[in-house]
């Protein structure tokens, strides 16, 4: 359960963020239930463990960013973020990967990109072929919504910039902040202030960062 407002009947219920408290759930199960809440009961897919492994040997790159914001996307956000980012003056060999949930979404981040950033973008349709896996994998920051995603990049210890886009994600977002290195933006954020926090971010990176993996995400 992830709302905590009806109530259930059964003998385990699992919420899988630090937003409640098992109190909360006192009145909504029979008695007896056994209540698990936070993140560290996350279910998370057993490739995701493996992929954290391969990380701690992998060499640091610093030249892939991810900008994703799941498939409904209903304030286009990927169309922003893909706009200010590809405004920035990025070096050579950087690549920034835009994963749009639509095609309209797509066509409409393409027509914003400027010319000089075309050949370090790519962009593709969340599909059900695309491997995910990979692109985490190679990502050494994204820029977010506060769900599902945010929660297993923070898992493999990239870094990442959270822009909610609804209430439960702006809580699950400043949940997950508490317990690592990542960023939120309140959901009334401006542009110019993610235009500097994304310059601001993206210096910092570039004089040298670390992954830190987090045991309090160990799903």
């Amino acid at each position: 359960d992830d709302l905590a407002q009806s109530k259930h009947n059964c003998d385990f219920l699992v919420h899988q963020t630090n937003v409640v408290s098992r109190v909360t759930y006192w009145s909504l199960t029979p008695p007896g239930t056994q209540i698990m809440v936070g993140f560290q009961y996350m279910i998370l897919k057993a490739e995701l463990h493996r992929e954290r492994i391969l990380l701690e040997k992998l060499p640091l790159k610093g030249r892939h960013i991810l900008v994703a914001f799941g498939l409904s996307d209903p304030n286009n956000l990927t169309g922003t973020i893909g706009r200010i980012l590809s405004e920035f003056e990025f070096d050579t060999g950087l690549e920034i990967t835009i994963l749009a949930g639509n095609s309209s979404i797509l066509r409409m981040v393409e027509q914003n990109l400027s010319s000089q950033s075309r050949n370090q973008v790519s962009l593709s349709l969340m599909t059900s072929d695309l491997d995910i896996m990979q692109l985490m994998r190679d990502t050494d920051y994204a820029v977010v919504a506060g769900g599902l995603m945010s929660i297993e990049l923070a898992y493999l210890g990239i870094p990442c910039t959270i822009i909610p886009s609804s209430k439960i994600q702006d809580d699950v977002a400043k949940a997950l902040a508490q317990r690592v290195n990542n960023n939120v933006l309140r959901k009334s954020w401006t542009e110019d202030e993610v235009i500097y926090h994304l310059h601001a971010t993206l210096v910092q990176q570039r004089i040298g960062y670390r992954r830190i993996l987090h045991p309090e995400l160990d799903g």
